[in-house]
Order: C-alpha cells, then structure tokens, then sequence
C-alpha cells in the first residue's frame, strides 16, 4: 500500500501552541516531495500515472492524432480539459520554487541546492505560454487549436523539456535532503 495514502489530518477549534521548525518541515518534506517526483505508479491509483514520468504520458498522449478528431467537440473539449489540468499542474512549480527559496532562507546551511530546484522549477513553469497558447479560454479556439498535430508535437516537445528541468529540480533537492542529514 501507498506509505501517504489515507493520511490526513484534521484539526477543529485548536490554536497551536508552538510552530515546527523549517529545518524540520523541511526535513519532512524533502523526501515526500523526491517520492511523489520519482514514483510513476501508486498503488492505490493504477490507472495513474504520476511524478515525471507523467509528462512522458502527456507527452506521448497528444502524439496519438486519432485521439484528437477535428470534427469531434466533445472528444476534443474533454481533450482541452485534461491538457488544460495538466497545464496548471505545471504552472504550480512556481509555488514548488516560491516554497523552496523561502527554505533557504529559513534553512542557510542547505540553501545553494534549494536555490538551485527553485531555479529548475521556475525554469519548467516557463514553459507555460508555450504549451497553452489560449489565454484563460477553454473553449472553441482551445479545442480547434489542440485538433491541430503540429501544436500538438511542438506542446509535447515543450513537455519534455519541462520534464528535464523538473528532473534537474528532483536531483538538487536529493542534494539537499542528504546534505541536512548528514548535518543533523
């Protein structure tokens, strides 16, 4: 079974009385953040496919042309859809960097490789406008513009270039993950 499937916490009417430390949130999350980045299946979801790996399957998915009938708007706006999620997916490595640069700050004696994810993430995110060219619309201009194979091989060529970045990312935070246990 998946080691963070059906964890979760709730807490009601309860004022904390102390706040963790960031080396400690830190440490914690760390090695979360390098699982959920380098498990491409989870147990508990077998018909996922996650971490980097899942931009090879998005990827690969808009290369498949029959799946994107030009003539068929409602394939084609579920298709717009499932593009659309992804995108925003890849939109928050900005949140991804904005954390670890407050990190760094919180944790100097590992800051140099926590910049440098940060960078890597930032660096992914970028690839946003290129991969979704339709401002905040989902609709006809969306769907007519995915039926479309060459914007969609240029999309997939942007993808895996992200998905390079995000790699580069996922090693400087195993650099920082060892770097604060052999320092604790």
């Amino acid at each position: 079974m998946d080691k963070n499937a059906g964890k979760g916490l709730i807490v009601i009417d309860h004022k904390w009385t102390t706040r963790p430390a960031a080396r400690a949130v830190l440490a914690a999350s760390l090695p979360w953040a390098i699982d959920l980045a380098r498990t491409a299946r989870r147990p508990s979801l077998p018909d996922h496919i996650a971490g980097l790996a899942a931009y090879d399957a998005w990827a690969d998915a808009l290369e498949v042309d029959s799946d994107y009938p030009p003539d068929d708007l409602q394939v084609l706006e579920t298709r717009v859809m499932v593009h659309g999620d992804q995108v925003t997916m890849l939109e928050e490595r900005h949140s991804a960097a904005r954390y670890l640069r407050q990190m760094a700050q919180a944790v100097p004696e590992v800051a140099e490789p926590l910049n440098r994810a940060a960078d890597s993430y930032a660096e992914a995110a970028a690839f946003v406008p290129k991969v979704w060219l339709w401002g905040h619309s989902m609709g006809r201009d969306a769907q007519q513009g995915l039926a479309v194979e060459q914007t969609r091989r240029t999309f997939a060529s942007h993808i895996r270039k992200a998905k390079a970045k995000e790699a580069q990312a996922v090693e400087y935070l195993e650099e920082a993950s060892e770097d604060l246990a052999r320092i604790a």
